[in-house]
């Protein structure tokens, strides 16, 4: 009783002070609406994901419906009841004349059909629980990439950060990248090693006598079997307690100091497989999805699209014929010319690196084509081929206009890419962040683009204190001409219509793209674009550790690739590649010599060509010797004389 007078006496002061609008306009700021919601702004983005002045009726007569009783009415604990008390608030907005019965009809079916036949959400979901980190590798994406006058204030100054991320991009990102990782986990788990105690088993017994006789080197283990079982079992359930431990008394040594234990005395875990995704847009640079890893967690809080560098293997191929492309491209008549029509020999190759090492790159397949054309032995992915471009042009012609490509600065020495064969098979190690901003040279037309994250930083009041825009962003300089850009364009769409990317294809879209595989198939990588978005996809072991037979990028990367863009462009219309600027010719050419056609041509096709580079006789009958050397096979005696010797 005491407590009623007391809110009575308050009520009249309000009324007072206050006008009625003023004080509901309280009321609804505050309002408990269930799930740890306070106020209507957001209970209308905890249940419609919307603000609350984009709410229709029904949904408006379901937060309505809330303010008594919002637990026993919540639509995700109590759909029915929830159903009950909406009809009830709609017959009060009818009887007030608000909206007519026919309207009130036709809100209730909607919120039917579109929120409580759709609804999948648990009972113990809360508002806090969506505050906490819904995209928790895009959050460290963001600390990373600050400037660094707000480091001071991240965790304090109520900053508003406003990023490129696109919602939809990066819910298709983990829902399907994730999953498939832990797929593949599963499918390649080995049992981790545990005994640890064989040779004592077996021949302990016998040491003594051993050593008696033999004298052999001292044995011992180094702890015993009980403290190997204590660190099996109990370790490794205790990591979740270590990192509370870690966060409650503000250090980071405890779970540190137990891994290194763990690690010395070899206890073997099973290891997980990683992978990393990053997506942005080729026109503008805007980043749209990036994922870190198979899960983030205390332990796997790495952003491999950033920090993950690995050799991408065949993907980079793409690179060094674009290269040799424009380089022939640039000097129309040269000896050795290098065109998308270009017939070489798909032949065993046996060369020397710069270290005077021998080197053999098979093809994936072990089947050998014989003369070929560089488009279809970059939708092969024919080894030998990218070994006998490089060799074919050199280091002098390739090198110059790929670190142009790769967006290498030429004022550091140091960024340069190695002068020798093994370059065009990908072994100079990149991160995915690294083959997304390449493959966008591509994208756009030949157009240099750099990413970017953060749009802008807001202090709590809406005031900007960091604007994105006078940034270095988006397309820069022209590094790659426009007719060799859709070239190697129209090369990598077919590697996804016919060759070993088929897995990435997306219905009504033009897609180019490349696969990678590494040596021993220890990576598989795709990188591929539509026109409207550039992804890089990398899967492996932190370890190195091989995938194991069919480890490939086309058939690990490729299909996971094809699965998140549907899901992330479905709401985005297809668009056809355009290359507005490109000079670039068509030429009717011979199938089998990549030449004009002749009398004894069985097949034809168009091919693109830049200006001064197409064919302008007849093709022959291939012969090695003619257009490049067969294999190669050297000894030592003819590198080094006898003098050496």
């Amino acid at each position: 009783m005491f407590r009623k007078i007391r809110e009575a006496f308050l009520a009249v002061l309000l009324e007072l002070r206050y006008s009625k609008r003023a004080i509901l306009e309280m009321y609804l700021n505050e309002v408990p609406l269930g799930h740890g919601t306070l106020g209507v702004e957001a209970a209308a983005d905890f249940y419609f994901g919307k603000s609350h002045t984009d709410l229709s009726w029904g949904e408006s007569a379901l937060l309505a419906s809330l303010t008594t009783r919002p637990r026993d009415f919540s639509p995700l604990t109590n759909p029915n009841e929830s159903r009950k008390k909406v009809r009830v608030v709609l017959r009060k907005l009818v009887e007030t004349g608000t909206i007519s019965i026919k309207e009130a009809e036709a809100e209730y079916k909607d919120l039917e059909d579109n929120f409580y036949s759709t609804l999948n959400r648990s009972p113990n979901d809360t508002a806090f629980n969506r505050r906490m980190n819904l995209f928790p590798y895009v959050t460290e994406y963001v600390k990373n990439s600050l400037p660094d006058e707000f480091e001071d204030r991240l965790y304090s100054g109520g900053l508003q950060i406003q990023t490129t991320i696109v919602v939809e991009h990066q819910k298709a990102a983990e829902e399907t990248m994730q999953p498939w990782l832990a797929k593949l986990t599963e499918q390649r788990r080995r049992k981790p090693f545990k005994n640890f105690y064989a040779f004592d088993d077996e021949v302990g017994s016998f040491l003594p006598l051993i050593e008696a006789f033999f004298d052999p080197g001292e044995y011992r283990v180094k702890k015993t079997r009980l403290q190997g079982e204590f660190e099996r079992e109990f370790l490794p359930g205790m990591r979740l307690e270590l990192s509370l431990l870690n966060f409650a008394s503000g250090e980071e040594n405890l779970g540190a100091a137990i891994e290194r234990n763990m690690q010395a005395t070899g206890i073997e875990e099973d290891q997980r497989v990683e992978g990393a995704l990053i997506s942005m847009r080729p026109d503008t640079g805007a980043i749209t999805a990036v994922l870190g890893g198979s899960g983030f967690a205390s332990q796997n809080q790495q952003l491999r699209f950033l920090t993950s560098r690995r050799q991408p293997g065949s993907s980079f191929k793409p690179i060094v014929y674009a290269a040799g492309i424009e380089e022939t491209g640039l000097n129309p008549g040269t000896e050795k010319p290098l065109t998308a029509a270009t017939l070489l020999d798909d032949s065993p190759v046996q060369f020397l690196s710069a270290d005077l090492s021998e080197y053999s790159p098979d093809n994936y397949t072990e089947n050998y084509e014989g003369p070929i054309r560089l488009r279809k032995a970059l939708q092969l992915s024919k080894n030998a081929v990218a070994i006998r471009v490089y060799e074919r042009l050199g280091a002098k012609r390739i090198n110059p206009i790929a670190e142009k490509i790769l967006g290498f600065d030429v004022a550091k020495p140091a960024k340069k890419l190695p002068r020798e064969a093994t370059v065009a098979l990908g072994t100079v190690e990149m991160t995915p962040l690294d083959m997304a901003r390449t493959y966008s040279v591509f994208a756009s037309g030949g157009y240099e683009v750099k990413p970017y994250l953060i749009e802008s930083v807001k202090d709590v009041r809406g005031n900007v204190l960091y604007d994105g825009s006078g940034e270095p962003r988006g397309r820069g300089k022209r590094v790659l001409s426009a007719g060799t850009a859709q070239i190697i364009t129209s090369m990598m769409q077919d590697v996804v219509r016919k060759g070993t990317g088929t897995g990435a294809a997306l219905p009504g879209r033009d897609v180019a793209g490349k696969t990678g595989t590494t040596n021993r198939n220890t990576d598989a990588w795709f990188i591929g674009f539509t026109a409207q978005l550039v992804t890089a996809i990398q899967i492996g072991y932190d370890s190195g550790r091989t995938l194991g037979s069919g480890g490939t990028g086309g058939s690990l990367a490729a299909p996971v690739w094809g699965q998140y863009m549907n899901r992330a462009l479905m709401k985005e219309a297809g668009k056809r590649f355009e290359f507005p600027e490109s000079n670039a010719q068509v030429v009717e050419i011979c199938d089998e010599t990549g030449m004009l056609p002749g009398a004894g041509c069985s097949s034809t096709l168009p091919e693109y060509f830049l200006p001064g580079t197409a064919p302008r006789s007849e093709g022959k009958e291939f012969r090695a010797a003619e257009h490049e050397r067969g294999e190669v096979k050297r000894k030592r005696e003819d590198i080094f004389s006898e003098k050496d010797f």
